[in-house]
């Protein structure tokens, strides 16, 4: 079973148990959840370096313009993307992903144990979109944002949010870090991410280091306390609803009509591909039938 933020992914075996029976026992426990806003759940705080926009995460995106969509308005930068999209700074962008505290909410119904995190602070909340379509190609360890959600690319693999950085892998295939001897995943539901800044020559280093098992990654053992957290919301609602009301309006408008500008206009270059017909190809050119269409 793997947890996303909304949903859960189940695998289940047919021949023991229908997927009727299945849905019907599922719906059995959720009626027996009793929903309470004061809960506390374990929570281990990661602290975890990060190379803001280095090298190996442009050439994801210049790969994709190169191979994928030659334009769009998060290329050729996707930093640059989400400034323009919330009306900040680049700086703001920077200072946001090593001062927010990311709780995990959504683990491995991607790839591995890529993760799905959310700000702590809503203030840090930002709009933003996925690549349509999607890269083919994010390199291991990519940090990026889709809106409010932050991911972490535990593997080489496609993926549609927006780039910012890379940090060190946060899978383990060989259960050799001090994170956890268990399983080969850094992180669980309910963990915390808080990045801080390196070079990216550091972050190479680093990388090594926690690939050998001998990288300690520095992690304080805690919980997370829901009431608390709520206590601390209605502490700071104004400023949190002043947030809202800025990021609302005239800019959520226009964002809204620059994706679906974005999709119309996907769907416009898709309608207009045609199959080339069999004497446009070059004559050293041996044609072979494919069940699947793609990029390679």
């Amino acid at each position: 079973m793997s947890q996303g933020v909304r949903s859960v992914l189940i695998e289940f075996d047919g021949y023991k148990i229908s997927q009727a029976t299945l849905v019907k026992t599922l719906l059995f426990y959720e009626n027996e959840i009793c929903f309470d806003s004061n809960w506390v759940v374990p929570s281990k705080v990661f602290k975890l370096p990060m190379a803001f926009e280095e090298n190996k995460t442009l050439a994801c995106v210049t790969r994709y313009q190169g191979t994928i969509r030659s334009s769009a308005p998060w290329l050729s930068s996707n930093v640059d993307f989400i400034t323009n999209v919330n009306n900040i700074s680049r700086q703001n962008i920077y200072n946001m992903m090593y001062s927010a505290r990311f709780l995990t909410l959504g683990l491995g119904d991607v790839f591995l144990g890529s993760l799905c995190a959310v700000p702590l602070d809503p203030r840090q909340r930002l709009l933003g979109s996925k690549y349509n379509p999607s890269r083919t190609y994010t390199e291991r360890g990519a940090i990026g944002l889709e809106g409010m959600y932050m991911c972490i690319y535990a593997t080489s693999s496609p993926g549609g949010y927006q780039l910012e950085g890379r940090t060190i892998p946060i899978w383990d295939k060989l259960s050799l870090s001090n994170f956890n001897k268990k399983y080969p995943w850094m992180l669980t539901p309910f963990d915390q991410i808080q990045f801080y800044p390196v070079l990216e020559n550091e972050l190479e280093t680093l990388t090594e280091e926690a690939e050998a098992g001998i990288f300690v990654v520095d992690v304080d053992e805690g919980t997370f306390d829901h009431g608390l957290y709520q206590q601390w919301l209605k502490e700071n609602e104004g400023s949190i609803n002043a947030f809202y009301e800025k990021q609302a309006g005239e800019r959520k408008d226009n964002f809204i009509k620059l994706v679906q500008n974005l999709n119309k206009d996907l769907s416009t270059q898709q309608n207009s591909w045609h199959e080339p017909d069999s004497d446009e190809y070059p004559e050293n050119v041996t044609l072979i039938y494919s069940e699947y269409f793609g990029r390679f």
